[in-house]
């Protein structure tokens, strides 16, 4: 039986997510393990929390779905015990981070990160962009989306204030940003154009009902419907609000653990394509889905655990291109893919830290995550398959392996004449292009 022990540079116990080095996912701590008698062969676990057991032995590198691991530096403690360094190398698959191991307060740095959003249609600055909440500065950082250069800052309007946000969503429709203003209980509405504020949603709507609110957490918009979705943090349940005059028009959930109730829920996102609103329910350790028509219980799916399809905390959801239910599963340290209905499909270790945030980008097919004082952002198709899918209109932000399939493609249309790919039509080859 291997005995494993990992500890920080700093000797404490690995919990506070400040491992690693600036700029990626490199991590470095010392690990005791057993060893056989004669010690010829070295063996070690990483802990639970990387993608089940991981085993290498001294100086070996082994690539799986979680990033190269080696020793270093291992020296005897005693007879049968050894002390190594386990270094975990950057993940290739991760195509830019923003922040560092420590908080900081200058640009581009965060203190915890809360919540992370990509906007793909800002028609005001014609580019994509990906937000970040940097809720331990109270305030809003901007960057590029296609290689998080920091781009400006969002801090509180004049009149009012930040007081450990959690959350925006975009109303694209009216221009506005929507900020989770949690610890001042409150929800802002503020101006895409120049960030002033526009309204606050704290006390009563036209109609003389409540808000009261106590510790909005997560917000989203439903399109479709114009529809603002907050949940309700310590109220325990989901609110949804009309994005034309804020008033209220149906609340969803109680507190409890029965389906249908609610305990602290967190992030919420819209599914606009099959009208449902998918809930972090934190406090019951699952994932609860509501129709987006009238909040009535639609299924829940998971439980509390570290198995696969299990959580701990749960706090971010997003939709992916196909549907699939991102989740930031945050005591377990590791992001979690459903299908629609909820069957579990992969997941990607963040370990050490603890992702509290999933974003997808629709045009890139990019994955980010808020996990310690870091936004990591996963390349298209590096986790899951097909997170990028080809249209015409997309062809320039596919990535390069799929480019160069499509060029060589064209190439061979335009100059082989006699080659069966030169007698294809285009809509057919488009049609074999979104396949890829």
């Amino acid at each position: 039986m291997l005995d494993v022990r990992l500890a920080d540079d700093d000797g404490d116990d690995g919990d506070d997510g400040d491992d690693g080095d600036d700029g990626g996912v490199r991590v470095e701590a010392e690990v005791d393990v057993d060893v056989d008698a004669d010690g010829e062969r070295v063996d070690a676990a990483i802990d639970g929390w990387m993608d089940g057991w991981m085993f290498v032995s001294e100086g070996q590198q082994r690539n799986d779905d979680v990033a190269s691991a080696r020793f270093d530096q291992v020296s005897l403690v005693s007879r049968s015990r050894v002390r190594a360094r386990i270094i975990i190398m950057d993940d290739p698959r991760i195509q830019y981070s923003i922040g560092s191991k420590n908080y900081g307060t200058g640009d581009c740095d965060f203190y915890y990160p809360s919540f992370v959003l990509f906007d793909c249609d800002h028609a005001l600055l014609q580019q994509r962009v990906l937000y970040v909440v940097d809720r331990g500065n109270c305030r809003i950082q901007v960057f590029s989306a296609d290689d998080g250069s920091f781009m400006y800052t969002i801090s509180a309007p004049h009149g009012t204030q930040f007081n450990w946000p959690s959350s925006v969503a975009i109303d694209h429709e009216h221009h506005r940003l929507i900020v989770a203003n949690t610890l001042n209980s409150s929800v802002l509405v503020l101006s895409l154009a120049d960030h002033s504020l526009v309204h606050t949603i704290d006390e009563q709507d036209r109609d003389g009902n409540s808000y009261d609110w106590v510790y909005p957490e997560g917000v989203c918009m439903m399109h479709n419907d114009h529809h603002m979705v907050v949940s309700d943090h310590k109220n325990h349940r989901v609110r949804v609000l009309s994005a034309l005059d804020f008033s209220i028009l149906f609340d969803i959930g109680e507190a409890g653990t029965q389906p249908g109730q609610l305990r602290f829920p967190h992030g919420v996102c819209a599914d606009e394509r099959l009208l449902r609103i998918v809930v972090a329910d934190s406090g019951n350790h699952r994932i609860q889905l509501f129709s987006a028509l009238d909040g009535s219980f639609l299924f829940a799916f998971g439980s509390h655990g570290t198995a696969y399809g299990q959580f701990d905390l749960p706090r971010g959801v997003c939709i992916d291109s196909r549907g699939r239910i991102l989740v930031a599963d945050y005591a377990n340290r590791r992001l979690q893919a459903f299908t629609p209905a909820g069957r579990f499909i992969s997941q990607y270790p963040c370990a050490p830290e603890k992702p509290d945030s999933v974003a997808f980008d629709r045009h890139r097919g990019f994955i980010a995550f808020a996990a310690g004082h870091r936004v990591h952002v996963i390349a298209a198709n590096q986790w899951l398959d097909s997170t990028f899918q080809w249209r015409l209109e997309l062809q320039h932000h596919a990535p390069a392996s799929l480019l160069r399939t499509i060029w060589t493609v064209t190439l061979i249309r335009t100059i082989a004449h006699w080659s069966s790919i030169s007698l294809l039509p285009n809509e057919l080859l488009f049609l074999i292009f979104e396949q890829l």
